[in-house]
């Protein structure tokens, strides 16, 4: 397991909704299957959740259409070419609760490649072949930080790695 910190620049990009995007950018892996949770709206952090989803999802690939069984967001990854499937579970949408419903079939939850959440995924979600989460901004719970670290951590075929990175900004200092 790997377990670390990156930081990124309070200064936001030009064309960048919040200033974490950039960190996004910079950390995140095609093929891993992934958890992005994003700064709960109201905090430091945090400037607008959906446009949020929208500069992360513009990091992953072009949007080809939502899959309306599974609620599932379908790209074609930007760097592979590949199709990504991402439950949306940054609106509170029908689409998340179709993809929460639908994720408890092995079969959908297989097919899932990454998850953006906002105070979802946390304790109780189970999606075993998560292997790398991205945590934004700090937590105030050490109870939370275990949990989200937790979703990486267990046992699946074929995973031999797991890795927690916490997103945070870097400090002000000269």
């Amino acid at each position: 397991i790997n377990i670390g910190h990156h930081f990124y620049s309070v200064v936001k990009g030009e064309n960048e909704v919040a200033p974490y995007i950039a960190g996004i950018k910079e950390l995140y892996k095609p093929g891993k299957k992934t958890i992005i949770h994003i700064p709960q709206p109201n905090s430091k952090e945090s400037v607008d959740k959906y446009g949020e989803y929208e500069a992360i999802t513009d990091i992953i690939g072009d949007y080809i259409e939502t899959d309306p069984v599974t609620g599932l967001s379908i790209f074609t990854c930007h760097k592979t070419g590949k199709t990504v499937r991402v439950a949306n579970f940054v609106n509170e949408d029908k689409e998340r609760q179709i993809s929460l419903n639908a994720m408890r079939d092995d079969a959908v939850l297989d097919q899932v490649d990454i998850i953006i959440a906002v105070k979802m995924a946390m304790e109780g979600f189970d999606w075993p072949a998560a292997e790398y989460a991205i945590t934004v901004g700090s937590r105030s719970s050490l109870t939370q930080v275990i949990q989200i670290i937790g979703r990486v951590t267990r046992d699946y075929p074929g995973k031999y790695e797991a890795s927690f990175v916490n997103l945070i900004q870097e400090p002000l200092a000269d």
